[in-house]
């Protein structure tokens, strides 16, 4: 595939019904799509839950969100995908911290409805909770009937700072609406200072911090017919950048590939799954 794109812009003026629209009101987004082929049965499907943590630096109960985080991850391990979007003005940046946010995290953060934190998405089904409140809903959506499996595999080149993303779906059960996968890269250990309560932590250690999106903010469309039993299998390419826009310099090492299913008209996510880029 060739060597990926990802193109951020504001859309030039645009008029309807005599009333201007300002640029700034539309974010378009284009990302890596894949080449898809026919893929494989997947021998031990997991039903992997994806939580999307909205947080920020300014936000004094996100340490505690994180403590209850962490004990779920303890709980289901390698079944529970997590993501944290730094977004909202509780996310900007102290003097001399990296500045977290993004364009792509900050549109999610506004299609849902996101305006105090912390606030937690599971699966994207609609209802903003706390991360204390998450457990139910996880429990919840483990039990419901499995749509789809999933595997994720990278590799790594250090040379090219390329990675090589395959995607195996199996549908476990017919799908008639659109569906999308979307792939996005996180990076853990990074270091900075956190509102805590009435305190200020000068070290925090943010973890799952969403950097950018492979594709495009809402997914690449997958060439399926969405029939029970059907197996595909997609291929992406993405480059790690030199540096990311707040201008530090990525650690292949601390970075994940992470890649969910959704539903294109609901946006619900159906299906999760993670990767280290370099082991």
């Amino acid at each position: 595939m060739k060597k990926t794109l990802i193109i951020t812009a504001l859309a030039a003026l645009f008029f309807a019904s005599c009333d201007k629209i300002e640029e700034d009101q539309y974010l378009i987004y284009a990302g890596s799509t894949a080449t898809w082929q026919d893929g494989s049965h997947i021998a031990s499907p997991a039903n992997r839950v994806f939580l999307e943590k909205y947080t920020g630096m300014r936000c004094i109960n996100c340490p505690q969100a994180d403590t209850a985080i962490a004990a779920l991850q303890s709980t289901y391990g390698e079944n529970l995908v997590v993501v944290a979007v730094h977004a909202t003005t509780f996310a900007r940046p102290y003097s001399g911290n990296e500045d977290l946010r993004t364009e792509v995290g900050d549109a999610w953060a506004s299609e849902f409805g996101i305006t105090s934190l912390p606030k937690v998405l599971v699966n994207r089904n609609g209802e903003q909770m706390s991360a204390e409140a998450a457990a139910a809903r996880i429990e919840a959506e483990r039990a419901a009937a499995q749509v789809l499996a999933m595997e994720l595999n990278t590799t790594y080149d250090n040379n090219s700072r390329k990675v090589s993303i395959t995607t195996n779906l199996e549908f476990l059960q017919n799908v008639s609406d659109p569906l999308a996968i979307t792939l996005l890269v996180t990076e853990d250990s990074i270091v900075g200072k956190q509102a805590s309560g009435s305190i200020h932590i000068e070290n925090y250690v943010y973890n799952h911090v969403f950097r950018t999106a492979i594709t495009d903010l809402w997914g690449a469309d997958i060439e399926t017919e969405g029939r029970a039993g059907e197996c595909r299998k997609g291929k992406f390419s993405y480059t790690l950048p030199e540096t990311w826009a707040s201008g530090k310099e990525p650690v292949p090492g601390k970075c994940h590939v992470v890649a969910f299913v959704s539903n294109k008209n609901t946006k619900q996510i159906l299906q999760s799954a993670e990767s280290k880029i370099l082991e």
